[in-house]
């Protein structure tokens, strides 16, 4: 496919991370209590809310990544590609480590939301914290551009997509088969390889490889015309139908506790989340397929919207919860000025100070 903009794609990763100030702020008024700080009012609707986002928001993000990685190792090779990404990664990985989540630890013990010490905090690997899949996509940079390299993608991806059974059903049936790779990655644990470990915030197996399959997916569709076409021309009724019965099967099969049960109820998720990447594929390209001032401004700040709306929402929610609003009200407030706060921070500093824009942004 050639290296040209694809405005949907932007707009698609902006949007999806974006996202991450509703999910969160979700998750302050879900009676779930995922996050430290929880409001007193809580709604069975945030929890619902926070489910229905994070079957397809993370997942989706990871294949469009892949998309763009393609994309970009055709375009400037293997080396500047190191530069050019890692720069835009790791960079503002560090700098947001050292400034913006020690200070929300800081807020937090001092607010007595958090009871460790700062050594505990970077020992558990908690200072990682929201920053999590920008370490995921170190890994994915790094082992996806030394396959590019060597040309193992685009071999495995030729010869699967040149079967004769390939030939005779649309590219799209392949989402039936995703998930059993995903199944095999969760079967590693079952034979004694400990993928649910988590090592200084920085390796943890299981993330690496549910998040890779979705990553390299993207990388062969960018890679693959044909894949590519089948894939985000799938029609909604069919994804969206294929979701619905994902979703609801495990509701109307009496489920017990032997293997088979566990691995229908995984199969069922991990398919929804396909179908679900599918639909956003699907929207995005039909809506927000041609240029838009909108999206593109969203797009650009959406980096500097996410990495600072944890440590904003967590100052903003120290005090709302004292209020102990509805969970409504106190989750919409959450959404519009933890977001008005975090884009005028990148149109007021992070584009205008080029240190911040090159510590924050990477570039």
């Amino acid at each position: 496919m050639k290296a040209e903009r694809i405005f949907y794609l932007d707009a698609m990763r902006g949007i999806l991370m974006i996202l991450g100030i509703v999910i969160h702020s979700a998750q302050i008024y879900s009676p779930e209590a995922v996050l430290r700080v929880v409001n007193p009012d809580t709604s069975i609707l945030m929890k619902y809310l926070v489910d229905s986002i994070h079957l397809f928001r993370m997942p989706a993000f990871f294949v469009v990544s892949g998309f763009f990685c393609y994309l970009t190792l055709e375009k400037y090779g293997v080396a500047k590609f190191f530069k050019v990404r890692l720069s835009r990664i790791a960079i503002p990985l560090v700098t947001c480590i050292f400034t913006l989540n020690v200070a929300m630890f800081y807020v937090l013990t001092a607010t007595g939301w958090r009871d460790m010490s700062l050594t505990e905090f970077f020992v558990s690997g908690r200072y990682i914290n929201h920053l999590w899949f920008l370490v995921d996509l170190i890994y994915f940079f790094v082992i996806t551009a030394l396959l590019h390299h060597v040309g193992i993608v685009q071999k495995i991806t030729n010869v699967i997509t040149s079967l004769p059974v390939f030939k005779k059903i649309p590219l799209w049936s392949l989402i039936f088969v995703l998930p059993f790779l995903t199944l095999g990655i969760m079967f590693l644990n079952k034979v004694g390889i400990p993928i649910y470990v988590q090592k200084y915030g920085v390796f943890a197996p299981y993330s690496i490889l549910y998040n890779f399959v979705f990553f390299i997916f993207g990388y062969a569709m960018s890679m693959h015309r044909a894949l590519y076409r089948s894939f985000t021309q799938l029609s909604p009724i069919i994804s969206g139908g294929i979701l619905a019965a994902a979703l609801l099967l495990p509701l109307v099969i009496p489920q017990g506790q032997g293997i088979l049960d566990e691995v229908v109820s995984e199969y069922t998720y991990i398919l929804a989340q396909w179908c679900s990447i599918s639909l956003c594929f699907h929207f995005f390209s039909r809506f927000l397929g041609n240029h838009s001032h909108l999206s593109a401004k969203l797009s650009d700040a959406s980096y500097t919207v996410y990495l600072f709306h944890f440590l904003a929402l967590m100052v903003l929610s120290v005090f709302l919860v004292k209020l102990a609003l509805p969970a409504l009200l106190g989750f919409t407030l959450s959404c519009v000025i933890v977001f008005a706060v975090t884009y005028l921070i990148h149109v007021l500093l992070i584009k205008k100070v080029a240190v911040l824009s090159y510590l924050f942004n990477g570039k």
